[in-house]
């Protein structure tokens, strides 16, 4: 295992990346799989009424599953290190508690928060059973969180619990079929076994996918569906590539069905014959247990992802209007839709590249200009660092012409995020912000608004970035009202003349300069960058803490 990923993950790494680009990635994105859940997330999966969860059973078959809230039961978070979850939140008769009968029996967890699209992922190990066996206590191995590529944006209305009914069938049921030719959401469940050694990478997972309708082929017993371009961690392929059998859960949300598959996958690693895809997976069905009445919830109201390969990406055009440089390698781009977008301060944009080099590419930059008006904007700012051998930057750098697009084109897939401010602001409040390199662009959204608000809220911002020439917004953030501005420089020796603090921006610095108050804390930056400050935001000084992360 390399970091945090088993060798059937490495290895389609390779595969895709190159070994060279695959270590890269690799060391770029280790430190945000993380040994523990952090505050945002904790907070998130507390709140959540419905999870769904992988795991296996003694043959070694992965299972997926729908976990609910009754009778006001959720998930409990331990700590950051662990979780409870209670016995009443499993469906009747599901074999999911059969499959958490011994200490370390895996199970994989996903939080899907379908209105705003956020995403986030827990794994973890059984410790033990409290409450005369009614809660099951859970040590966290992995906790991440994912892009909200792919989801369907829908709203969740309770229904009163209906009678249940249960049935299993050999193969792909018709019901199963039916409803998998017309879904645009499925969630696959996959384990690796490790080497059989104490210690090993043993492990269940359970991942979302997602599509316009008609994205799944469904043809006897085989499943296929097409594999599209991802957070490149290949959790779900790593573990097919090393242990075929899988568990597919599909949830039709007007009937409240839920179908739980079982079967064996095969990586089709060349074929791009599925709209969109850059592979794709085939799964010969060898069961289908049918859960009528399973649901206690629905959904409707539902908004395509502007991510699916069709109905929905070609996003509104972009029009370049004009370049700013902000540092030697940082340009701010304003860029004019064709139609009004709604983006609040501290939001994100996905953006759909497409050039003679490279014929489409997504990617999400933070929208660094600040807008307030409920009927949205044409007009808006993105702040970009170029990359140095990266496919879309150098392209921004030196090729984006103002008037047209030049050489490619630029499409604005949607807007996204909740690195945001709260929707009232009180009188007096106190916010702290602390951010890394390109982290200052939602920042600098954010704090344009607090500057002006009527509430006169202050703000604190330790900025942490190489050398002088790497701030970016200086000037901007020199002139901004109620803002205490902290800079570091991490490169830049203490014997060299400057007016900012030399080293790295640690906890003990900022503990230092925070009074004890209810601020309400910020963080962007790699993850590296966020872990190693959480201790500064102690409960004595943060009442709450949003972090936003741009390792993927």
């Amino acid at each position: 295992m390399t970091a945090s990923f088993h060798k059937g993950e490495v290895a389609l790494q390779n595969l895709v990346l190159g070994e060279e680009v695959a270590q890269m990635h690799r060391g770029e994105i280790k430190h945000y799989i993380r040994k523990y859940m952090p505050d945002q997330h904790k907070a998130f999966y507390e709140d959540a009424p419905w999870l769904a969860v992988g795991t296996v059973d003694s043959d070694g078959q992965p299972w997926g599953h729908v976990l609910q809230e009754r009778d006001g039961r959720r998930l409990k978070a331990q700590g950051g290190e662990g979780f409870i979850l209670p016995r009443e939140m499993f469906m009747t008769h599901d074999v999911a508690l059969d499959n958490l009968q011994n200490k370390g029996a895996k199970l994989g967890l996903l939080g899907l928060e379908m209105h705003t699209r956020r995403r986030n992922r827990v794994n973890g190990s059984l410790q033990s059973k409290l409450d005369d066996e009614n809660q099951l206590l859970f040590k966290v191995d992995q906790s991440f969180g994912n892009c909200p590529k792919y989801i369907q944006s829908r709203r969740m209305k309770r229904v009163p619990p209906q009678t249940t009914t249960r049935t299993t069938t050999a193969g792909i049921s018709e019901a199963a079929a039916a409803h998998l030719r017309k879904a645009d959401t499925f969630f696959i469940a996959s384990c690796n076994p490790g080497s059989g050694e104490a210690g090993s990478d043993v492990g269940v997972d359970l991942s979302h996918r997602g599509g316009t309708p008609g994205f799944i082929d469904v043809n006897g017993d085989i499943m296929k569906f097409p594999d599209y371009a991802g957070n490149r961690f290949f959790q779900t392929l790593g573990n097919i590539a090393v242990n075929p059998k899988v568990g597919i859960l599909a949830i039709d949300y007007e009937t409240c069905t839920v179908y739980q598959l079982s079967g064996e996958a095969t990586l089709n690693m060349n074929d791009t014959s599925m709209h969109g895809s850059e592979r794709s997976v085939s799964i010969k069905i060898t069961n289908t247990t049918t859960t009528e009445g399973g649901l206690l919830f629905t959904y409707h109201s539902l908004e395509r992802s502007p991510f699916n390969p069709s109905g929905g990406t070609e996003g509104a055009s972009l029009r370049l209007v004009s370049v700013k440089d902000e540092t030697h390698d940082v340009k701010t781009f304003t860029l004019r839709a064709a139609e009004k977008v709604r983006i609040d301060p501290g939001q994100y944009g996905s953006f759909i590249v497409e050039q003679p080099r490279h014929p489409k590419l997504i990617r999400a930059w933070t929208v660094s200009s600040t807008h307030a008006n409920e009927e949205g904007t044409q007009e808006f700012d993105i702040t970009v660092k170029n990359k140095h051998g990266g496919a879309v930057s150098p392209w921004m750098h030196y090729e984006f012409s103002e008037g047209d697009v030049g050489s490619g084109s630029m499409r604005l897939a949607g807007v996204e995020g909740t690195f945001t401010l709260p929707k009232t602001i009180p009188e007096n409040a106190s916010f702290v912000f602390a951010a890394a390199g390109s982290g200052i662009t939602p920042v600098m959204s954010i704090l344009r608004v607090l500057s002006r608000h009527p509430s006169k809220p202050t703000a604190t911002l330790f900025y942490s970035v190489k050398t002088l020439r790497d701030v970016i917004f200086h000037k901007q953030l020199s002139a901004l009202p109620n803002v205490n501005l902290h800079i570091s420089l991490t490169a830049v020796s203490e014997a060299v003349a400057h007016p900012f603090r030399s080293g790295r921006l640690t906890a003990s610095h900022i503990a230092s300069l925070l009074p004890p108050s209810s601020h309400t804390a910020y963080i962007c930056g790699p993850s590296t960058f966020a872990k190693a400050l959480e201790n500064a935001f102690t409960p004595d000084k943060v009442g709450r803490v949003i972090t936003e992360s741009f390792d993927y």
